[in-house]
């Protein structure tokens, strides 16, 4: 049994908005496949997320324009901070744009007098990912 995916299907499984670019947009986290994958609706694709061993996690991206990156996350219950990483893309046209992984951190601090502060702040990879 893959705890980490456990973990995250407890999580993710419901309804949820995201907001991209000041607009507002549902998705749906969907246990499928005999609860062994989850699927992932939301407006620009769809992605679907399954164990792979007992504590690595995979994550395909079926985007509208015909690619199919594919992250991995190794560990989460070991490493709390284990970012997704870049692994493959398939259907992929050399020369033209697709995700190759990504991490923007959201935060909120809480004031003394109750008031609440969010920020954000995007980290972008500067040297190339080492596979394992």
């Amino acid at each position: 049994m893959n705890a980490d995916f456990e973990d995250l299907k407890s999580r993710l499984v419901c309804k949820w908005s995201f907001t991209e670019n000041g607009q507002s947009y549902d998705a749906t986290f969907q246990a499928v496949g005999h609860g062994i994958a989850i699927l992932e609706r939301n407006s620009g694709f769809i992605a679907v997320y399954h164990p792979d061993g007992v504590h690595s996690l995979l994550m395909t991206l079926y985007m509208r324009d015909g690619n199919q990156p594919q992250l991995r996350a190794k560990g989460f219950s070991e490493n709390p901070n284990q970012m997704i990483v870049f692994r493959d893309i398939t259907n992929w046209n050399k020369g033209t744009e697709h995700i190759s992984g990504h991490l923007i951190e959201k935060w909120e601090t809480l004031k003394p007098d109750g008031t609440k502060v969010h920020f954000e702040f995007e980290l972008t990879r500067k040297t190339p990912n080492v596979q394992h």
